[in-house]
């Protein structure tokens, strides 16, 4: 995944590192599913996904999970909670990322979008309201702009919109979903697909 016009912090680059890797060192407990109203989605409230953080030549250096719990209620809208959050460090070199974002199910668009991320030699903070209905986002430090997009999406709500795309292999494909109309496009390529095995199990 690459934004253009972006500069692409640490944290994020190991994150996508990190769920290239999830697939072979994963638990996935995978709970009921849940319907939002009637769209069918490919994850459901009580989905947890658990990896390690692994580095060549150091093994094992921390831990990560996503999950999504709700219902819950942003400014009178049902949202589901998307949550990221990881640890990893070895001595005095420690990074850790906590990310939330809370989505409407039934169009796929953000409502509220918060970051945490901690690393060596840099801090990153948001704090982020999305106004899907206006085509607004505001920041909690004062920042604002307009989004393009009439269901806008985060960098966490974005890794699970992908999930409801189908595609084939060898695919490009651009999208200008992020609510921050300066970090668009994002462009997805897919290059094959494969099955990973994990401790719950092999999963596509």
């Amino acid at each position: 995944m690459r934004r253009a016009r972006e500069t692409t912090s640490p944290g994020v680059r190991l994150r996508r590192r990190l769920v290239r890797a999830a697939g072979s060192t994963a638990l996935l407990v995978l709970a009921e599913p849940l319907r939002a109203q009637a769209r069918d989605l490919p994850f459901a409230i009580g989905e947890r996904l658990e990896y390690r953080v692994r580095v060549a030549g150091l093994g094992t250096i921390g831990r990560g999970s996503m999950w999504v719990v709700g219902p819950a209620d942003v400014r009178g809208h049902d949202a589901w909670l998307l949550r990221f959050d990881m640890k990893a460090g070895r001595g005095p070199l420690k990074a850790s990322d906590r990310t939330a974002s809370w989505i409407d199910p039934t169009r796929m668009a953000s409502l509220r979008y918060t970051k945490e991320e901690r690393h060596p030699l840099s801090r990153n903070s948001e704090s982020v309201e999305l106004f899907p209905e206006t085509g607004r986002w505001a920041e909690a430090g004062g920042g604002a702009g307009e989004s393009s997009s009439a269901a806008p999406l985060d960098e966490l709500s974005f890794m699970y919109f992908l999930r409801t795309i189908p595609v084939d292999s060898d695919t490009l494909l651009r999208f200008d979903r992020h609510f921050d109309d300066a970090r668009n496009p994002t462009t997805v390529r897919v290059v094959g697909r494969e099955s990973g095995a994990t401790e719950g199990g092999e999963f596509r």
